[in-house]
């Protein structure tokens, strides 16, 4: 929920119906839960990486960052090079990478 609120409120949104609504907050639920379940399958305790400071720790061994954007581009399609530039530039929390995702990603 969380997620969904940051994502969405306040934004200059078009006004939408309450199924476009319902469409655009169920994709963006379902995206978030597919990238916590990325970090998870790692073994990586998805609800310490809602921290940026979780997350740039998590993402700074080369071996997990590795599997991280490797299972990225399985997962969403997004090259594992882009997922290591985006972390290199941002160091986010796993909004941020549901955000990276969701613009980013092949679906």
């Amino acid at each position: 929920m969380d997620y969904l609120k940051n994502r969405y409120h306040g934004k200059d949104n078009p006004t939408r119906s309450a199924t476009d609504w319902f469409d655009l907050l169920s994709k963006s639920y379902t995206t978030y839960t597919r990238v916590k379940t990325v970090f998870n399958d790692l073994g990586i305790d998805a609800d310490e990486v809602i921290n940026v400071e979780n997350a740039s720790r998590v993402l700074s061994n080369p071996v997990v960052a590795a599997s991280v954007y490797e299972k990225i581009e399985r997962e969403f399609g997004i090259p594992a090079e882009k997922s290591a530039a985006f972390a290199e530039r941002n160091k986010n929390n796993l909004e941020g990478w549901t955000k990276f995702v969701e613009e980013n990603g092949n679906e």
